[in-house]
């Protein structure tokens, strides 16, 4: 309905707040509420994926039963118990605080990469370069760098894989980066050519 919602049609990952709402009136005894109590909620990691944090000491709002694989059910078996979920409500979460970068060094996230599903993510102190072997060039120069995770893809096997879209590294480190990049890409172009004036 539009307008109005009743408890045993929530979709699993929805939930009515606050707790204490007041029902409209009762259909049958049961509570029918304004789907303007009506929430949808969210994993931790699918709230980040919005620039979004759940603020400490937030008890979730509803535990839920994980999405499993069939991969996944196959590895863990038919008798175990099914893993659940916390989820989170809009009102337990604020802005994303990116990280700031400090001695040189990029800060990571437990998977040694860093999390950019949005510009704002960006640490302080840190700049997205995507330009192709950028990595190699700041590993010749003792220049820290880590691989930018923008999203994620999900494949028929059930697994998830991060997208890797460039690389951060400290914004002081960037002009040299670029010249040694530049300078790494002429050289590069230059034996090209070489080679094909010799295959001639």
């Amino acid at each position: 309905h539009p307008l109005y919602v009743l408890q045993r049609h929530l979709l699993k990952f929805q939930v009515i707040y606050p707790p204490d709402s007041i029902p409209l009136g009762y259909f049958r005894n049961e509570p029918v509420y304004s789907r303007d109590c009506l929430h949808l909620c969210h994993t931790r990691e699918s709230w980040l994926k919005e620039a979004m944090t759940v603020r400490l000491h937030e008890k979730p709002a509803k535990v839920v039963k994980a999405r499993l694989s069939m991969k996944r059910k196959l590895l863990q078996g038919s008798d175990s118990t099914p893993p659940t979920v916390e989820i989170f409500g809009p009102w337990q979460v604020e802005p994303y605080a990116p990280p700031k970068a400090e001695n040189g060094i990029v800060p990571r996230n437990a998977h040694g990469n860093v999390d950019l599903f949005k510009p704002c993510m960006l640490p302080i102190g840190c700049a997205h370069l995507c330009l192709s072997g950028i990595q190699y060039i700041a590993r010749k120069l003792g220049i820290d760098c880590a691989e930018a995770v923008v999203g994620w893809t999900f494949h028929g096997s059930g697994w998830a894989h991060p997208n890797i879209k460039g690389y951060v590294v400290c914004k002081e480190s960037v002009p040299v980066l670029i010249d040694a990049w530049r300078t790494e890409q002429m050289n590069a172009a230059k034996l090209e050519h070489e080679e094909r004036i010799e295959r001639v």
